[in-house]
């Protein structure tokens, strides 16, 4: 935010912003990957591999958060079998990605703006990971695509075209006072509820 003297800038947060509805009028669609940082994993892992579950409560409580609440919330993402380098990425995912859309999405909401959630999960052929749908955003084919990655990623063309032309009818319903969200592909989670449950688990700590 300029203030108009010289060097005087001034940063607001992201959130305060969307809040403050000085920008209810543009429309906002938000998404995110089903597994976004499992980019690193598969292809960075010697650098992205924290060896430990306890390494991932260490990192998270660096961030000036209580060493028992990190442990509390990592230990959600300890499950299902994941090992640590996948437990670290499902946890950066949400922190990173989840949670400021499901935030963003309800501060801009309440202010009276449109704004749209979506989820993109994987298809045959393909993760849903950080970049996934740039293909479909730039109207490109992957190589050797399967015919249900090229489904999905016909429908995140379409969605985006349909969001930037007005054809709402033909999505979702809008973010109200919940987390509503579309999804495309096949996620493992149902969209609505995961964006529900990342600010359940996160919701009296802030982010940056």
């Amino acid at each position: 935010m300029d203030t108009g003297q010289p060097g005087a800038v001034l940063h607001a947060h992201p959130m305060d912003v969307l809040a403050s509805g000085t920008h209810r009028d543009v429309d906002v669609l938000l998404s995110i990957a089903s597994d976004d940082m499992g980019w690193w994993v598969a292809n960075d892992l010697d650098r992205f591999d924290p060896h430990t579950v306890a390494g991932v409560v260490d990192e998270f409580a660096r961030w000036r958060f209580p060493h028992s609440r990190a442990q509390q919330i990592v230990g959600a993402y300890d499950q299902d079998g994941r090992t640590p380098a996948e437990a670290r990425a499902a946890f950066l995912t949400d922190y990173t990605f989840a949670l400021p859309a499901a935030r963003g999405a309800l501060a801009h909401a309440a202010a009276g703006g449109d704004v749209h959630l979506l989820v993109i999960g994987p298809a045959e052929g393909t993760p849903a990971v950080h970049g996934t749908e740039m293909y479909a955003l730039v109207g490109q084919e992957q190589p050797g695509r399967s015919a249900e990655q090229a489904e999905r990623d016909t429908r995140i063309r379409d969605i985006v075209l349909d969001f930037a032309t007005g054809e709402r009818n033909r999505l979702w319903p809008a973010v109200t006072d919940r987390p509503t969200s579309g999804s495309v592909g096949n996620p493992p989670f149902e969209a609505t509820a995961h964006y529900q449950a990342a600010l359940d688990l996160f919701e009296d700590l802030d982010r940056p």
